[in-house]
């Protein structure tokens, strides 16, 4: 991919002049990143690779990378995040198959297959953004699942996987459906348990958390 560096477009920054004291590899590796920024164009993945290397040499952090070269943090750890894509999808960006925005948004889903697979069908497409919104929906709504299954967990309620055919055909059913014999009548109504109600006294209880 070539060598690290920057976009001739920043180098026009003070920021971005050479530091003054070389006295460590990563001020050095940073004084030869603006040097070949200013020399050619490079690619967002070649960008990101020459902030990689310099935050492996353990001495700048993102913020101070962008404050020594006059770049925002976020757009560092932006570029960063960019060589977690797979190598292929970081060619095609090299290459300008995939814009930058586009592959931001990939970045986004790195970790995951799954999604990476359905954005990469239709990247470059009218239907990209709407299939990144519906990724990050799903990804949002799986997280908000894994914290509830924790807390419930940390509560010492037993948490288990919906069980087939519930409500209509499960022996597991919900709570609602249970009455409260303990508990007075409501204007002559029996009283349904509540979870806590439930809870305190049954050694079966349990809930289910995928919605």
């Amino acid at each position: 991919m070539g060598e690290p560096g920057f976009p001739p477009t920043s180098s026009k920054k003070a920021s971005l002049e050479r530091p003054d004291n070389l006295d460590s590899g990563a001020k050095q590796m940073l004084a030869m990143l603006v040097e070949n920024g200013r020399r050619r164009d490079l690619s967002s993945i070649e960008e990101a690779h020459g902030y990689q290397q310099v935050l492996d040499l353990g001495e700048f952090t993102a913020a101070k990378i962008g404050k020594a070269i006059g770049v925002s943090t976020a757009r560092v750890k932006g570029r960063v995040a960019l060589t977690c894509l797979p190598v292929e999808v970081q060619d095609r960006i090299h290459s300008a198959q995939i814009t930058l925005t586009e592959a931001e948004a990939l970045a986004e889903f790195a970790d995951d297959a799954t999604a990476m697979k359905s954005l990469l069908r239709d990247v470059g497409s009218y239907n990209f953004k709407f299939t990144v919104e519906r990724e990050r929906r799903a990804h949002e709504k799986a997280t908000a699942i894994a914290q509830a299954r924790r807390d419930f967990e940390k509560a010492g309620v037993r948490v288990i996987e919906r069980p087939d055919g519930f409500a209509w055909s499960s022996q597991e059913q919900p709570i609602q459906n249970f009455v409260d014999p303990k508990a007075d009548p409501a204007e002559g109504q029996p009283v349904r348990f509540t979870p806590i109600a439930h809870g305190a006294v049954c050694p079966h209880h349990a809930v289910i958390v995928d919605t």
